[in-house]
Protein backbone atom coordinates (compact mmCIF):
# COMPACT_ATOMS: atom_id res chain seq x y z
CA UNK A 1 0.00 0.00 0.00
CA UNK A 2 3.02 2.16 0.55
CA UNK A 3 4.24 1.77 -2.76
CA UNK A 4 5.08 5.63 -4.57
CA UNK A 5 7.78 4.41 -7.15
CA UNK A 6 6.95 3.26 -10.41
CA UNK A 7 7.51 -0.36 -11.65
CA UNK A 8 8.21 -1.72 -14.49
CA UNK A 9 8.28 -5.47 -15.60
CA UNK A 10 9.81 -6.77 -18.76
CA UNK A 11 8.77 -10.76 -19.40
CA UNK A 12 9.44 -13.30 -22.07
CA UNK A 13 6.64 -14.64 -23.23
CA UNK A 14 8.69 -17.88 -23.81
CA UNK A 15 9.89 -17.52 -20.65
CA UNK A 16 10.01 -21.40 -19.01
CA UNK A 17 11.18 -20.31 -15.87
CA UNK A 18 8.54 -18.06 -14.64
CA UNK A 19 5.36 -17.88 -15.76
CA UNK A 20 4.47 -15.22 -18.14
CA UNK A 21 1.07 -14.99 -16.03
CA UNK A 22 2.95 -13.20 -13.12
CA UNK A 23 2.85 -9.88 -15.12
CA UNK A 24 -0.95 -10.40 -15.27
CA UNK A 25 -0.52 -11.28 -11.85
CA UNK A 26 1.31 -8.07 -10.54
CA UNK A 27 -0.81 -5.62 -12.48
CA UNK A 28 -4.38 -6.77 -10.82
CA UNK A 29 -2.27 -7.15 -7.29
CA UNK A 30 -0.93 -3.32 -7.97
CA UNK A 31 -4.83 -2.45 -9.31
CA UNK A 32 -6.17 -3.57 -6.31
CA UNK A 33 -4.02 -1.28 -4.64
CA UNK A 34 -5.37 1.04 -6.84
CA UNK A 35 -1.61 1.70 -7.54
CA UNK A 36 -1.70 0.48 -11.22
CA UNK A 37 -1.05 4.00 -12.92
CA UNK A 38 2.34 2.88 -11.11
CA UNK A 39 2.77 -0.57 -12.91
CA UNK A 40 4.17 -0.35 -16.39
CA UNK A 41 4.79 -4.20 -18.30
CA UNK A 42 6.62 -5.06 -21.64
CA UNK A 43 6.18 -8.65 -22.63
CA UNK A 44 8.66 -9.14 -24.92
CA UNK A 45 7.82 -11.79 -27.72
CA UNK A 46 10.00 -14.54 -28.50
CA UNK A 47 12.33 -13.90 -25.77
CA UNK A 48 12.58 -16.26 -22.71
CA UNK A 49 14.11 -15.91 -19.13
CA UNK A 50 17.58 -14.39 -20.00
CA UNK A 51 16.81 -11.15 -21.08
CA UNK A 52 19.65 -9.22 -18.93
CA UNK A 53 21.96 -11.53 -21.15
CA UNK A 54 19.75 -11.47 -24.47
CA UNK A 55 17.98 -8.54 -24.71
CA UNK A 56 21.24 -6.15 -22.59
CA UNK A 57 20.49 -3.04 -24.65
CA UNK A 58 16.82 -3.15 -24.13
CA UNK A 59 16.95 -3.78 -20.68
CA UNK A 60 19.94 -0.64 -20.10
CA UNK A 61 17.37 1.56 -21.70
CA UNK A 62 14.49 0.63 -19.87
CA UNK A 63 16.34 0.94 -16.41
CA UNK A 64 17.62 4.51 -17.44
CA UNK A 65 14.14 5.38 -18.25
CA UNK A 66 12.57 4.44 -15.18
CA UNK A 67 15.12 6.41 -13.49
CA UNK A 68 14.89 9.24 -15.28
CA UNK A 69 10.53 9.11 -14.69
CA UNK A 70 11.47 8.85 -10.76
CA UNK A 71 14.17 11.60 -10.86
CA UNK A 72 11.36 13.68 -12.28
CA UNK A 73 9.14 12.54 -9.20
CA UNK A 74 8.57 15.46 -6.67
Amino acid sequence: PRLERPVLMLHGDQDREVPVANVAYLERALGRLRKESLFRKNVLAGVNHYIPWQQPRLLADAVAELYDQIRRQP
